[in-house]
């Protein structure tokens, strides 16, 4: 059996990419409003938009590859089972999206929505004062 290094494994990598991470973010704090800060972080952010909207697009993907063959292979009746699970989450879905839409056209129009800008100001200075938590 062969032995691996501590320092080659994958939790000990997630760790130094971590304080990597903190210690760049401590740097980029302390040179706040530069050119080169923004610069870096609009980059950062970016990044981290487009690989969060790649990762939401593939693990429904994965979750079909890996699980529909296991379910074709479990037997004559698998493939029903599985017409019948795509068929309930479609219709949860479904269901859901319509009972959001009847919620919100019911309580909506019945919520205090201050619909006067110009006393939009007065309005939410009054309402919180009258609470007992402020923001």
């Amino acid at each position: 059996m062969k032995k691996s290094s501590f320092f080659k494994s994958l939790p000990f990598k997630l760790l130094v990419g971590v304080v990597i991470g903190i210690l760049a973010g401590l740097a980029l704090n302390a040179n706040d409003g530069t050119g080169l800060t923004n610069a870096i972080l609009n980059i950062i952010v970016t990044l981290k938009y487009v690989l969060g909207q790649i990762i939401s697009f593939c693990v429904p993907l994965i979750i079909i590859g890996f699980i529909a063959p296991s379910i074709t292979k479990m037997g004559n009746n698998a493939s029903r089972l599985l017409l019948l699970a795509v068929c309930i989450a479609y219709v949860s879905s479904v269901g859901a999206a319509l009972f959001s839409t009847a919620a919100g056209y019911a309580l909506i129009p019945h919520l205090s929505i201050v619909t006067d800008v110009k006393n939009c100001r007065r309005w939410c200075l009054n309402f919180l004062s009258h609470r007992s938590c402020r923001l």
